[in-house]
């Protein structure tokens, strides 16, 4: 159980007043509802395009999220147009997708071979656009992700860095993947960008170590694997770290709250906080049970 809420209503009533959000609404499975929504961040100093991405195969009832990792600028102040990790976030999902539509019953190893599949695809792109990296302007393209794959009752959960997913029951919140980014961010800013992702991403080795999907086979030490039974849940939430603040000072709107007036309230937090980031969410609910004849 998460914490109560910290956020008031009156706070969470304002996200009325924010532009709307586009939500793109429908049946994902025999029992479920999906909700999807994405947004932009708000940079001010650059033009740097959405680096999140998001496949829902209703399907065999995969969903998929994932974060481009945003790049150092240019020294002109520019962002590369078509941005190396918004093609890696896409070929992640599509990866996925396409392999978990090949399984007819899931099992750890195939989750396994499925993330490492996705994080090979990332890896041949980065040898075709990168043949000299150089942790900065040139570094490896990458994403943080969440792939869940429902089976029955059953959600076979894969995620690695700072996308999440909780499930939800009135308001009885659980936290079924979460970030594993926390512990690296304090010495990531005392190295700096260039040197912390040479010494601590994908370097199993480091205490302080983070997880990335940039290719490289070391990636694969820091994915968290799950299988869950969420008969108990009425609510699946899946979500890129730009809707992390709301898990974290309202954990409470996941188990309620439509996906636009969430989408509302993480551009709410993030004006609050001066923060900005791309957010992408998928909401599960539950088809409401037929009446008996």
């Amino acid at each position: 159980m998460i914490n109560p809420a910290r956020v008031t209503p009156e706070s969470r009533n304002l996200a009325s007043e924010v532009e709307p959000i586009a939500v793109v609404t429908a049946d994902f499975g025999p029992q479920w509802i999906s909700h999807f929504s994405t947004l932009r961040n708000e940079r001010r100093d650059c033009d740097k395009p959405s680096e999140d991405r998001a496949a829902l195969d209703p399907i065999r009832q995969t969903v998929v999220i994932a974060d481009g990792i945003t790049r150092t600028v240019g020294s002109d102040g520019t962002y590369p147009v078509q941005s190396p990790s918004a093609r890696a976030a896409q070929l992640f999902c599509e990866t996925v997708v396409a392999r978990a539509s090949q399984v007819s019953e899931m099992n750890a190893e195939t989750m396994a071979a499925i993330m490492s599949e996705a994080n090979e695809s990332i890896a041949s792109l980065n040898r075709e656009i990168f043949p000299d990296f150089d942790y900065g302007e040139r570094d490896r393209a990458g994403v943080a992700a969440v792939v869940g794959v429902i089976e029955g009752e059953s959600l076979w959960l894969a995620s690695i860095a700072d996308c999440w997913c909780v499930g939800a029951k009135g308001d009885d919140i659980t936290r079924l993947a979460w970030e594993k980014t926390s512990q690296a961010r304090p010495e990531y800013r005392r190295l700096g960008e260039q040197t912390a992702r040479e010494q601590l991403r994908n370097k199993p080795e480091h205490p302080k170590a983070y997880g990335a999907c940039t290719g490289e086979p070391e990636a694969m030490h820091f994915v968290e694997y799950s299988k869950v039974d969420i008969s108990r849940f009425d609510r699946l939430v899946f979500s890129s770290d730009g809707l992390l603040p709301i898990a974290e000072e309202d954990p409470l709107s996941l188990a309620s709250l439509p996906a636009k007036q969430l989408m509302q309230l993480g551009q709410l937090l993030d004006r609050a906080h001066q923060e900005t980031d791309d957010k992408t969410i998928v909401v599960l609910e539950r088809k409401p049970k037929e009446p008996l004849s």
